[in-house]
């Protein structure tokens, strides 16, 4: 559906003056994600759950052969979980600077291009768990739309994975085939001991070892590995000199 905008408004104040949002609904809520952080809208029904992972996590899914961490914002927004769907469930694929992620939604609707005269503070009976991730709100025909922050809703409250994420962006820049893939499993790794550390829960250990057994063995480095081997010249001589998982110098020929 085409962008809502003001009729009689000149288009170049229109763009100036004027956010474009991608809407979802989750409980009958409208919500509005900046369209810019929003990178592929699709339907989903094959998500591979992780053991004993934080309840905001269902699991991972293959996108255009990366492996992604499907969230669910209705759990990440303290709502309870949708019923289950046998047609699969709705998702925006959206991105940080460390790795690729999958919002779970009930159902998207269409972009809207509002005025950012109309961007409003949170009022102050906005739900709490809301407010956190919220850059503000907009008033649709008596009807309020909340503008999530991304960055805030990937953030899970957590400083410590805040600077998982400074240290696996860093990371990516060093000499490695895939470099994101460790800072992948490092967030995980920093997940778990966010959780052992409030709860003592040892045993959530399992989820980031299955995570990093995936990226390193089954469909992380090793399906990057085969595509690139059949698609990039001069490939084979990369691989013998640079690490596949663990970033570092560069190997001696």
């Amino acid at each position: 559906m085409a962008p809502m905008t003001a009729p009689d408004a000149p288009a170049a104040l229109q763009d100036a003056n004027a956010f474009d949002y991608v809407t979802i609904i989750l409980a009958d809520q409208l919500f509005g994600l900046p369209i810019r952080r929003v990178h592929d809208v699709f339907l989903t029904n094959s998500i591979t759950a992780v053991p004993l992972a934080p309840p905001q996590i269902v699991g991972l899914l293959n996108l255009r052969g990366r492996v992604v961490t499907a969230i669910s914002l209705r759990q990440r927004l303290g709502m309870p979980p949708a019923a289950p769907s046998e047609t699969g469930q709705m998702a925006l694929g959206i991105e940080d600077s460390v790795e690729a992620y999958a919002l779970i939604v009930d159902k998207i609707g269409e972009v809207l291009k509002l005025d950012a005269s109309t961007l409003e503070a949170n009022p102050v009976h906005l739900d709490p768990a809301w407010a956190q991730v919220s850059s503000g709100i907009h008033r649709l025909d008596g009807r309020i739309m909340v503008i999530l922050d991304v960055d805030a809703v990937l953030l899970f409250q957590c400083g410590l994975r805040a600077l998982l994420v400074f240290i696996a962006h860093w990371l990516d820049d060093a000499d490695g085939i895939e470099g994101n893939y460790f800072g992948d499993a490092l967030v995980w790794w920093g997940l778990f001991l966010v959780a052992y550390s409030i709860s003592g829960a040892w045993w959530t250990v399992v989820s980031p070892i299955v995570m990093t057994i995936l990226l390193m063995k089954v469909s992380g480095v090793t399906l990057l590995e085969e595509s690139l081997r059949k698609t990039k010249a001069g490939y084979e001589s990369y691989v013998a000199r640079t690490n596949a998982f663990f970033p570092g110098p560069p190997r001696s020929k």
